[in-house]
C-alpha cells in the first residue's frame, strides 16, 4: 500500500490502530490524508479529521 510505505518513510513503524484505519479507509480519505502527509509535523496531522 503505497500510503503506508509513505506514512512510515515520514513517521516511522505505525501502530496497529493506524495500519487498521488505513485497510479501512475510502478513497476520499485517503485523498485526503495523503494531502496533508506532506506538510503534516505528525500523524495526528495527517488523520486530523
Amino acid at each position: 500500500m503505497p500510503a503506508r510505505a509513505l506514512l512510515e518513510q515520514r513517521f516511522g513503524a505505525l501502530d496497529p490502530a493506524t495500519l487498521d484505519r488505513l485497510a479501512n479507509a475510502d478513497r476520499a480519505r485517503l485523498d485526503r490524508w495523503a494531502s496533508r502527509l506532506l506538510a503534516a509535523a505528525s500523524l495526528a496531522e495527517v488523520f486530523d479529521d
